[in-house]
């Protein structure tokens, strides 16, 4: 009789396979399970973000309009017409003065309301509870507000400015840029004050101490200790008022409308005349589709900045 083939190194590779099998059948599963968590904020990603970026391209590269009863793929051509476009070129100037002098403001304003409270004297902590009511008042009470204070006739801030010789109205086609800049900038300054008021209250105050037993004044103190070390707030503080700036609509549409003259058109102002007021979507779709790159570079660049910055 032949002897029977030997079983064991065959068993040993079948349980080889079931043991490397175990493992990957575990790890797609949890993929899987993983997956499932994600997947409903995958499904609103693509409906509210993914889907609209796309449609604006789509529809970006026609002539649609309501008054064009065939419109037609132009594909990149209202890009170009944008780009010789006086008025988008206006509004482009306005918005980048309207960023630089927001940020400006709130952050001198927050800055230096925020090392006044940081000293903790009686009374700050309810100064700093007013401003931040500020914040939490709508933006658009805030504005309608803004707006009747601007008033030539009955507002309170031309009435005030007269009687201390300054005969200059907030909203003429000189100040209205300005003038509405300082608004947005007094609704962020709040939040510059909390930015600059915890980072000063977190600073080792081992550092302060040792200053003022070498005779180091206050000012002294915040020009050579507290300025140096917040410098990182500071920096994330002005890109994220530069993120909100971009995409603030209400203040300029609500007090002015991008007037008088367009003397405050900024370019959310100008994208919402073109698609509701002149029925261009087309070329509203392509102005905003241009302004989302902007918003997403300066978003990067607050990565960017973010990252090499944090402290250790």
């Amino acid at each position: 009789m032949s002897p029977e083939p030997a079983k064991g190194p065959r068993l040993e590779g079948r349980a080889t396979t079931r043991v490397h099998r175990a493992p990957r059948a575990q790890r797609v599963r949890r993929q899987l399970v993983g997956l499932a968590f994600v997947a409903p904020a995958l499904v609103l990603i693509l409906a509210f973000i993914v889907y609209p970026m796309y449609s604006d391209v789509r529809l970006s590269l026609t002539n649609e309009n309501l008054l064009i009863p065939t419109p037609q793929f132009v594909g990149l051509a209202t890009y170009g017409q944008l780009l010789h476009d006086p008025t988008f070129l206006l509004a482009a100037r306005h918005t980048i003065s309207w960023v630089v002098l927001v940020v400006t403001l709130s952050l001198v304003g927050g800055y230096v309301f925020g090392m006044l409270l940081s000293t903790g004297f009686r009374g700050s902590s309810v100064i700093l509870s007013l401003l931040l009511t500020v914040w939490v008042m709508p933006e658009v009470v805030s504005a309608v507000a803004w707006k009747w204070m601007f008033n030539p006739e009955l507002g309170v801030i031309p009435y005030l400015l007269g009687h201390l010789g300054v005969h200059v109205l907030p909203l003429s086609y000189n100040d209205a840029l300005f003038s509405l800049a300082f608004v947005l900038a007094w609704r962020l300054t709040p939040l510059v004050v909390l930015l600059v008021y915890t980072a000063v209250r977190s600073l080792p105050t081992g550092l302060f101490e040792a200053s003022e037993i070498d005779g180091a004044s206050w000012l002294s103190q915040v020009r050579y200790i507290s300025t140096p070390l917040l410098r990182y707030p500071l920096v994330v503080g002005a890109l994220l008022m530069g993120i909100y700036t971009l995409q603030d609509f209400t203040t300029i549409w609500v007090i002015t409308q991008g007037g008088p003259v367009q003397a405050s058109e900024i370019l959310p102002t100008m994208i919402y005349r073109y698609g509701f007021q002149n029925f261009a979507f087309g070329t509203s779709a392509a102005a905003s589709f241009l302004y989302l790159v902007v918003i997403l570079i300066v978003a990067l660049a607050y990565l960017v900045v973010l990252r090499p910055l944090a402290p250790e």
